[in-house]
């Protein structure tokens, strides 16, 4: 079967999913030099797509070319794989926003971060950065356990080994973000009445 025939009758979610992974097959190469597990360098590639999914209102950007701003809260579980994944896509954009990586250990950092990845490392914590995160208009994701439920936006999560996601799309609204339904058409969606 021809690729361009799947790709033209293909949903926006079937395409989102093809283009990250062809970006983790394009990255394989990078990723074999260091020993980490593939679920993380999906979620690499899942962490950086999410950033063309997410309306952030304008006055959170001091210029025109402050680059967007992902940090990783705590132990990092990428290894390499966030940098490589957000490279490629910088490399390969002709014009919006650069995106850049940042990593940090106290929440005072956050401010300044318009998504933020909480670590496992930082579960003991989670209900503090929440309630702390919740003043800025942060997309907050991570794979803790019953972290949507907890107050955060995005949670990964494996099923059958695949990596997927839960949505939270009313605390995203609540802290003034827009996700495209094209991100919730390919997620979990978890409505308030659930949390």
């Amino acid at each position: 079967m021809n690729i361009n025939n799947i790709w033209r009758g293909s949903s926006v979610p079937k395409r989102f999913f093809i283009i990250c992974l062809n970006l983790l097959l394009v990255y394989t190469g990078a990723f074999a030099a260091q020993p980490l597990p593939r679920e993380y360098q999906l979620k690499a590639v899942f962490l950086n797509g999410f950033t063309k999914f997410i309306v952030w209102p304008d006055h959170v950007f001091a210029k025109t070319v402050t680059p967007l701003r992902i940090c990783v809260l705590g132990e990092h579980p990428f290894g390499k794989a966030l940098d490589i994944a957000v490279a490629n896509t910088n490399r390969r954009r002709r014009k919006g926003r650069q995106i850049e990586v940042r990593y940090i250990n106290i929440i005072d950092q956050v401010p300044g971060c318009h998504t933020l990845y909480v670590s496992k490392s930082e579960q003991y914590r989670q209900a503090l950065i929440l309630d702390y995160v919740v003043r800025y208009p942060v997309l907050t994701v991570s794979d803790i356990d019953n972290f949507v439920i907890n107050g955060g936006m995005i949670q990964f999560y494996v099923l059958h080994n695949k990596v997927r996601f839960l949505i939270a799309p009313q605390t995203i609204r609540d802290v003034g973000l827009e996700a495209h339904g094209n991100l919730l058409r390919i997620a979990d969606v978890v409505s308030s009445n659930n949390r």
